[in-house]
Parts: C-alpha cells; sequence; structure tokens
C-alpha cells in the first residue's frame, strides 16, 4: 500500500488545484515530458544500463497523473454546471503565471527547432558565415516578436532568441567543445576523431549547422580512443553536447 501513497497524492494534488491552476500544471508538466523524451539523452539498446530510460517512464506517469486529476477536476466542474476558469481572467497573478510557462515552452521549443535545424543541415558547407546568418535571422525575429500580443509575445520571443544563442554558440564554440570533449576521455591514451568517411574533420565539420552527414542512423562523428583493453568507440550526441559510448561502430582502429 505504502508504494501507492505517492501517486494518489500527486493525483489528488491536480485535482484539488483550481481548474484554471491545474491547467497551467498539466502544461508545465507536459513541457517536462517534451523534454524528457526529445531532449534528453539518447542511449544505444546495446549501451543501456539497467536505470536507462527510468526519467522518461516516471514522466511519462506524472504526465498521465497530472491528466487524470486535471481531468476529473475538469469534469466535477462540468457536472456541477460550475465554470472552468475559477480565476478572474484580469488576475495580474495568472497572466504572470501564463507567461512563464509562454517562456518555458518557448525555451524549450527554441532549443528543439535548433537541434532539428542542425540535424536537418548536416553536410552542409558554409562553416561560420551560414551559422551567423541563421543567428542574426532568428535575432531579427525575436525582436519583431516583441509587438506581438498577449501570450504569444513571450513564447516567440523566447523561441527565436533561444535559437539565435544556440545557433550563434553552434559556430563559434562547438568546434573547441568537441575538442576539449573528446580530450577528457582517457586523456593519456592515442584517439581519433573521424566523420562516416573515416577521416579527420575540418574545422566547418565540427559546427552544429554543418556537421559531416551519414547514412541511415550512423553517428556524425565518432571518437576511437585505443585504450590498454582495446579501442573504444563513442559518438558524438546533439542532445547531450557530448560523446556517449557506441558499441556497434565497425571502423576498427585508428589510421596509422
Amino acid at each position: 500500500m505504502s508504494i501507492l501513497i505517492l501517486p494518489i497524492a500527486i493525483l489528488l494534488g491536480y485535482a484539488v488545484l483550481p481548474a484554471a491552476w491545474g491547467l497551467r500544471a498539466w502544461t508545465a508538466t507536459g513541457v517536462l515530458v517534451i523534454w524528457g523524451y526529445c531532449l534528453a539523452p539518447e542511449t544505444p539498446f546495446q549501451n543501456e544500463g539497467p536505470l536507462d530510460g527510468l526519467g522518461a517512464a516516471l514522466l511519462t506517469w506524472l504526465f498521465i497523473l497530472a491528466s487524470l486529476g486535471v481531468g476529473s477536476r475538469a469534469f466535477w466542474a462540468l457536472a456541477n454546471g460550475r465554470s472552468l476558469q475559477t480565476v478572474p481572467p484580469a488576475h495580474s497573478t495568472l497572466y504572470r503565471a501564463d507567461y512563464l510557462l509562454a517562456s518555458l515552452f518557448g525555451l524549450v521549443t527554441g532549443a528543439g527547432i535548433t537541434l532539428l535545424l542542425a540535424v536537418y543541415l548536416r553536410g552542409m558547407s558554409g562553416g561560420l558565415p551560414l551559422h551567423l546568418a541563421v543567428a542574426g535571422l532568428a535575432a531579427g525575429l525575436a525582436i519583431a516578436a516583441v509587438w506581438l500580443p498577449g501570450r504569444a509575445r513571450p513564447l516567440a520571443v523566447t523561441t527565436f532568441a533561444c535559437m539565435a544563442c544556440l545557433t550563434l554558440a553552434g559556430g563559434i564554440l562547438y568546434p573547441g567543445l568537441i575538442q576539449s570533449k573528446a580530450e577528457i576521455i582517457h586523456p593519456d591514451a592515442p584517439r581519433c576523431l573521424r566523420t562516416p568517411d573515416g577521416v579527420a574533420p575540418t574545422a566547418d565539420q565540427l559546427r552544429l549547422l554543418t556537421l559531416p552527414k551519414a547514412q541511415s542512423r550512423r553517428p556524425n562523428l565518432v571518437l576511437t580512443v585505443m585504450t590498454d583493453t582495446g579501442p573504444q568507440d563513442f559518438r558524438w550526441s546533439y542532445r547531450s553536447f557530448a560523446f556517449r559510448t557506441y558499441g556497434s561502430y565497425i571502423g576498427g582502429l585508428c589510421p596509422t
């Protein structure tokens, strides 16, 4: 019975909230679920540990309980002929909560769009000028979004501002980030960083939007470290901004 106390408490917590606040709490939970599934680092199946995927599963159950709690509250209100809007529309606290949620959703949306853009543009040329152009366009849209009305303003501003910052950082800082992340893995062992073609990447191939293009689901960059126990391979992960263990690489030893 004790294992049911926490889920029941979560469900009741969402159910007793006023409908207007419950809907916003449900939206915030949904944003967390999107973050957990779409932006969290992905571990290849062959490298998964016993706790991999636990966080996403817990977020899913949290979202299910939140949906049941908010849904039961809304059903109870409608069944008794009450309005779902239990807080006056002009309530300043409600508006502040809406603006905060819109900004949070904008940050997640901006990060997700930037990563999708990076995946779509893989293999393109352009290097740093391409990143500056995309970042400049996103910054211009963020400035223009200041004139949007209501809740659309914080959503659009944070979305485009996040895209501009991530793209600019991806063009300027990404090569150094990749190199530094590669150097901290078994720092005393020989290593090589390779593209899907098995050759060393150029500087522009280490930028966020212009990483090498791989066939199928193969990684864009593979780091091979020649340890005492044999070669260990790592793939570059967009979502975690780090190298992650990759046991399916068939490129063999580092070229001599």
